[in-house]
């Protein structure tokens, strides 16, 4: 059930219970994204939590809020829209769009998992740490992608949440948003202007899209999620959390970067479009990744032209592909071997 997507055109949830045995039973639940964001999903065990345990819940309609977002976006005719520059095409020509992508964990060296926020928010202090560890991503997937393309301006999407106020932060729907941020990479910069220019570029955003969704907008296509949230026990019962990935994805978006923690450390995953053409992309792309990162956090003060993402594998395979000549042993000046030779050979 986890690798067939739901028909939304049908229903926008999948609902079951699966019998093991006469005292074991499981219920999934599954809700597409068209009716509920991550902070939903929080929202939905933690309710239903409650009335496993016989407790009375109420939920806030969503239609109230629908309603208002429908009234404002059509009110907002007036207001002119940010537009963006045409889509990107990272490494080259893509293929068929299609909702497969493939997946990778990303290794930040240097950096234990338990530690990793406490490092980025040291190194980059911002109003919130999950805003600062896009920063850090963001700014690493731009560089990662200059070295590997040659451009400097790129646009990512990062979800908004859009829930400000008691109502909306108790909210189950659709809330969660992506909007674009500017990133550009200038080799004079240090890896802190690099970063502190991206933070910027997200706030500036952040507060243009409060005054309404149509004010933001634009093509893009990678994204950066970062994404925290703790499952407190079920009716008791202890839990253990793990995100099981479909496969499927919007086929808008060739590369994203997902930093995400429920509650056993932080891990960091690299998705691939398979749109993309199989050999124009680099099959140590993870690796660049993990490796900028590890530098942004590492040495802000760095330069941005002395950061490297080539592996040691990757310079073991430049050295493979031009050796080093083999010199010829020393047998002395060249001068006095030139004329040994026409002593021995005059004609």
């Amino acid at each position: 059930r986890v690798a067939r997507p739901i028909d939304a055109t049908n229903c926008a949830f999948d609902s079951v219970l699966l019998r093991h045995g006469e005292d074991d039973w499981t219920w999934w639940l599954d809700l597409h994204h068209l009716v509920t964001d991550a902070t939903s999903q929080a929202l939905v065990y933690r309710l239903t939590s409650l009335a496993y345990e016989g407790e009375e819940i109420s939920v806030a309609s969503f239609a109230d809020v629908a309603d208002q977002q429908s009234e404002a976006a059509l009110g907002a005719d007036s207001v002119e829209p940010v537009l963006s520059a045409p889509p990107l095409r990272p490494f080259g020509s893509r293929g068929p769009t299609t909702t497969a992508s493939t997946r990778r964990s990303v290794t930040i060296d240097g950096l234990e998992p338990a530690g990793m926020m406490a490092a980025v928010t040291e190194a980059y202090p911002s109003i919130s740490a999950d805003l600062s560890l896009a920063a850090v991503c963001a700014s690493a997937l731009a560089c990662t992608m200059q070295r590997l393309d040659g451009r400097s301006e790129f646009r990512i999407g990062l979800p908004v949440g859009h829930r400000a106020g008691r109502l909306r932060r108790e909210l189950v729907g659709p809330l969660m948003e992506l909007h674009p941020i500017d990133v550009v990479v200038v080799d004079d910069d240090t890896c802190s202007s690099l970063v502190q220019r991206t933070l910027a570029s997200t706030l500036e955003m952040l507060r243009a899209t409060r005054k309404g969704p149509a004010v933001r907008g634009g093509d893009f296509e990678m994204v950066v999620n970062v994404f925290r949230g703790e499952f407190e026990p079920f009716a008791s019962f202890p839990v253990e959390v793990t995100w099981h990935r479909a496969g499927h994805v919007d086929p808008a978006h060739s590369i994203r970067i997902h930093a995400f923690d429920y509650g056993n450390d932080l891990e960091v995953e690299l998705d691939v479009n398979d749109a993309l053409r199989p050999d124009s992309v680099p099959a140590r792309l993870d690796e660049h990744v993990g490796r900028v990162i590890a530098a942004l956090i590492a040495d802000p003060a760095a330069t941005i032209r002395d950061l490297t993402i080539a592996t040691d594998d990757d310079l073991d395979a430049q050295r493979a592909l031009n050796p080093s000549p083999a010199l010829p042993d020393d047998g002395g000046a060249i001068h006095e071997r030139i004329a040994e030779r026409l002593r021995a050979d005059p004609d």
